[in-house]
Formats: C-alpha cells, structure tokens, sequence
C-alpha cells in the first residue's frame, strides 16, 4: 500500500465549513485502492486516478468519513489488517490492486476488511486487457463493492451546468461538490451517486477574490443529469438575481407571520427513541427566520388559484374546509410552487428550480422555502433557548398538540388553537405533519428513499408529536401513480435564509 495514495485522498476530501454541520460519527474507512503490480510504470497515473474516483464515490454516500494515516498495513493479510486498524482507529479498509497474471491482461481486485469481524468480508474481481481498461473495471469493482456494503443497489447519475451568461467569461470556476474540490470548469460531473448533494461554484476573475456565485443542493438520480444553474458575475442580469429588494412595504408582508430564530449549536435525535432517532448528535444550524403557523387554506388558495386536490383515481381532498385551515398537500412539490411565488411576489430570488420532476435549492437564495429537518427540531426545542422540553413547548402534549387524543374525533384544528413554543411557533406537534427539504435518512446515511415529514398530526398519538420524532413521505409527483396516503394529514411551513443585509 502506498503512503501517497492516503495522502492525496485526504487531500481531496478535506471538509468545507457548511451553513449546517452535523457531529454525528460515521464509521472510519482508509482507501489504497488500486495498487498497481503490474510492473508495467504506465499504470499508475490511471491506478491512482481510479483509487480517487472510488474514494469520492464512498464519501458522496455520506455514510463513511474518509481518513488518512501516515503509516500503512505492512501486508494485506487479516491478521496484519487488523493490527493495523486497531492502531489507526480506522474501520475498514478497501484495498485492490491491478496485476499482469499473462502478457496483454490483467487482473483487477477490491476487497473491504471489517476490523469488527476481524477479515476480509468482501472481495471482487474484474478482468481487463490493456491500460484502457483500468477505469471500466475500476467502475465495475467500486459498483459491486459498493452494493454488496450497502446491501441493496445504488445507482449513479451526474451534474451539469447551465451558464446563464456565458459571455462572461474571463475568469475561472472552480467547482466542489459536498465540501470536495471537484474541478475547474463547467464541464459535466459523472458517476454521482444518487442522492442529494451540496455543489458550490467559486468565480475568480482576473485579479479578484474568488467569489462564491452558486451554493445548490441538487437531487441527483440514477441514470439521469441534474442541472444547476449558475449566472457568472458582471453582467445587468447577475446583478438582479442576487440584489434583493429592499422596499419593506413588500418584502414586509409576512413580517408579523415570521420569527427570527437565532442559530447555534443543539442535541439532535435521541438515544432513547426509535432506531431512526439514533444516535442523539451535535448539530449547528445558522439563523432564520420562520413562519409562526402552518400555511392556511386561505393563504394558498389567494397565492396560487387553487387548494390540492385529487386527480383520476386519486382519492384526495382537503378534509376540512375553512380558510385558517392549514392545506393538505398531494405532493411536496405544491409546497415549492407556493416557496417560489410568494418569494416572487414579494422581491426575493426563488429558493428552488423545478426541471423535469426534480428539485435543486439555491442556499444562496433569500426566497421562501422549507426548513431543513435540522432547523425544524432545533425550532422545535426553542432554538437557542434549548428548551428541555418533550414535546415542542412542553412536557404536556395536551397543552401544545392536536393529536388523536385531543382532536375529540373532529381531525385537525385550525392554526394556533394550542400553546406556542417559547418563540412563538405553533403547532410543531401535531395537527399536520409538515415537510422538511431532506430526504429521509438515517443519521449514519442510510437513505429510506422518501423525504422527511415532521410534528405528527392529529390521527396519531404522542409519540410522533415529540420534538425529535421522524417519518418520512413519498414525495408524489406522478400523481397518477400515486394514491395519497389517508393514514396521514401533512401540511408546510415556511422559513427563510437570514442573509447578511438582515443580520
């Protein structure tokens, strides 16, 4: 195993400072990678580059922390393997190599050792028949490796970009994607895994600071592109996109609906609940502002023409009409329709995009959205007044929650017709469930493949109605495959970014 290999890979992997950082702890894993035993010295530019892409694709998982070491495994015998991991707190380590077992071949290899079972648990093998083989069978192998760790397939799909202005372009873009430089360049980014992830775009112009200029989380799905769009600094219409209006007469309308929630650091989860609230972890989330109630029936009917309904064979309604209501939503995406408009309609830049069925958030944007699952349990519990309580506001669910119990079998209730939180948020617990942006994961990555609701509603009891309790929704857009789910009321709420003109 190569000392330079560990060294290059910490050196792409050194982590950026986010807006939200989590201290959850993920299991530690070493990659060496393809060592090339070839004997033949043109293989190791390609080896090294493989090992990197396999080590980006294990981090963009977000279920492993990649780390370095200064020293190496004398041999790759379990027994020397796990000496080794004992000694550098590390544990797993992929390891591989490409051999020449016959003039014109080679033979490709990437095992995983589990320093807890104490072996090699995991071994496959590719063939190749020249040095153009290296990366197909690199991708073959870190698949099937992959696949075999997760325990189900994972798929890949790539980044692109839309340049707005193209025409200014005398400077360089730098492009990172979860903390990691990347690239230079707007060229497209393949063998994503599936997922959301953080893509940030730094400008630098001749003989300027570099400049941040796009911060998106885009979706990005197996086989499929996602885009992020990206307007490059200098022209009339940069200028607009990121100047936001400062008339207050407008920007002000949802001013007595908002309360500012300061950042700072919180206990998030729960080592006493579910499986899914585990480990309770260490979380920092930056200022916002969020709406005191949930969005009413009358609130998005006057913005957007319509309340959600069903379609075909879809059997959905609003299950109680009146206009302090909150709305039941069919999909997630009624709620970014209603973020972009009312952001819009009062001179903000819209915080999300919407292309062929997918979602991408600008974290630069001021516009409306909704909370992270994060910034929702830290308003929850009180922000930085780190309130101890339960449920949100307090220890007795009756006094803060429409839940079964005291819904009285009439549903869901109007809009604060229980006690706020100790800044003013009502009915965080209870009433309806409500969206949050992420997909549902647990916290050491595993993705259930939906996206998260959080507070509970009124069909069920008080255990969902806790501050740190978690579920999660299919998202719904092909409504017509799609049949709602009546087990469940779910609703939104907004929140916005605290730009720096506000702090």
């Amino acid at each position: 195993m190569k000392k330079t290999i560990f060294a290059a890979v910490f050196a792409v992997f050194a982590c950026a400072a986010f807006a939200e950082t989590s201290n959850v702890a993920l299991p530690h894993v070493a990659i060496s990678g393809f060592a090339n035993r070839t004997g033949d010295p043109s293989f190791d530019t390609p080896s090294t580059t493989a090992t990197d892409s396999l080590a980006l694709t294990i981090r963009l998982l977000g279920s492993y922390e990649i780390v370095a070491s200064e020293s190496t495994p004398p041999t790759t015998t379990d027994k020397d393997l796990l000496a080794w991991c004992e000694t550098e707190s590390v544990d797993y380590v992929l390891y591989g190599s490409i051999t020449a077992p016959k003039s014109g071949t080679q033979t490709y290899d990437l095992a995983v050792f589990d320093r807890a079972k104490g072996k090699t648990t995991i071994r496959k093998t590719a063939k190749g028949s020249s040095i153009f083989d290296v990366f197909s069978c690199a991708d073959i192998l870190t698949s099937a490796v992959i696949d075999a760790i997760v325990g189900r397939h994972v798929g890949f799909g790539s980044i692109a970009f839309e340049v707005a202005n193209p025409e200014q372009s005398e400077g360089t873009a730098t492009i990172s994607l979860d903390g990691a430089k990347i690239t230079e360049g707007f060229g497209q980014i393949d063998r994503v895994v599936e997922g959301n992830h953080l893509v940030s775009v730094k400008w630098e112009a001749a003989g300027a600071k570099p400049e941040e200029i796009a911060l998106v989380e885009a979706a990005v799905a197996e086989g499929e592109s996602a885009t992020v769009s990206v307007v490059i600094p200098g022209s009339k219409r940069s200028e607009a996109k990121r100047t936001p209006r400062t008339d207050r007469s407008i920007a002000g309308l949802q001013g007595d609906k908002m309360v500012l929630v300061e950042g700072g650091t919180f206990i998030m989860g729960s080592d006493t609940g579910p499986a899914n609230e585990r480990p309770a972890h260490e979380v920092t989330v930056a200022s916002l502002y969020m709406a005191k109630t949930e969005v009413t029936q009358e609130e998005f009917e006057k913005l957007l023409g319509y309340l959600p309904k069903g379609l075909g064979m879809v059997k959905f309604a609003q299950k109680k009409i009146g206009s302090q209501y909150p709305v039941l939503l069919l999909n997630r995406f009624d709620a970014v329709e209603y973020c972009n408009k009312l952001s819009i309609r009062e001179g903000y830049q819209p915080a999300y995009t919407v292309r062929k069925g997918k979602v991408t958030w600008d974290r630069l944007a001021d516009g409306y959205r909704l909370p992270t699952e994060a910034e929702w349990e830290y308003a929850a519990k009180g922000g930085a007044n780190h309130d101890a309580f339960l449920y949100p506001g307090s220890d007795d669910v009756t006094e803060v929650a429409i839940i079964s119990k005291t819904a009285n079998g009439n549903g869901y209730a109007t809009i604060a017709s229980k006690k706020p939180n100790s800044l003013g948020i009502f009915d965080m617990g209870g009433n309806v469930y409500e969206w949050c942006w992420d997909q549902f994961k647990s916290y050491s990555g595993f993705n259930y493949g939906n996206h998260v609701i959080r507070g509970g509603d009124s069909l069920h009891g008080i255990k969902e109605a806790r501050c740190t309790a978690r579920a999660g929704e299919w998202e719904g857009w092909n409504i017509k495959e799609w049949d709602g789910n009546p087990n469940r009321n779910v609703g939104f709420r907004l929140v916005r970014s605290v730009i720096k003109s506000e702090e």
